[in-house]
């Protein structure tokens, strides 16, 4: 069974030409795709701010895009709709020479928010003091606790508790064995828990 199966519903709705469910769809996937994106930056612009207007640019290109899809999970969606997102980045610095942008038009990572598994440590929606410093600290640790995985083991976080695909999904994604994938993802997960817990 999909991990979300009402994302799917909607993806394929959207697909019908229903504008509400791809205004819906759209606003429920941005701040996940915000959240992906982030995961997948390189080191040096992990520590800077995520421009709100690049994770705008990939949901209009995915919008434009999305008929004829096919997408075997909602999952599989997320990936690519990430993978686009990505690609827009490495437009962004492309053009990084042009002007800078006007102030108020970015926004901290942290102000990103997120209900997806894997995604709690990313999340601003915590309310009181004490869960403000938590996220604060648990931010402040993560460019460590990603650096100390390795690429397969990154790209299995990634795409099974991010992205939301199943093993064997993830483990076509990535052309390895599903026993390979377990395999990365148990290290990984115990590598971010150590390094993450307080």
């Amino acid at each position: 069974m999909d991990r979300d199966p009402e994302l799917l519903m909607l993806i394929e709705a959207a697909q019908r030409g229903d504008q509400d469910a791809l205004a819906t769809l759209l606003r429920r996937s941005r701040d996940r795709i915000a959240a992906i994106l982030r995961w997948r930056l390189d080191s040096g612009s992990r520590a800077a701010q995520l421009d709100e207007d690049l994770v705008n640019e990939a949901l209009a290109a995915a919008a434009r895009s999305l008929a004829g899809k096919h997408f075997s999970s909602s999952g599989a969606f997320l990936n690519w709709l990430a993978t686009i997102a990505a690609s827009k980045l490495v437009d962004s610095k492309r053009r990084e020479a042009t002007a800078k942008r006007g102030e108020g038009r970015e926004r901290a990572f942290s102000e990103f928010q997120s209900s997806s598994l894997g995604l709690s440590a990313f999340t601003a929606d915590q309310t009181t003091p004490s869960e403000a410093a938590h996220r604060a600290e648990i931010l402040e640790r993560l460019p460590r606790a990603i650096t100390s995985l390795s690429p397969s083991e990154h790209r299995a976080y990634d795409l099974v508790m991010l992205c939301g695909l199943s093993r064997e999904q993830a483990a076509s994604e990535m052309a390895v064995t599903e026993g390979a994938l377990r395999g990365y993802l148990t290290r990984a997960t115990a590598k971010i828990s150590s390094l993450l817990s307080l």
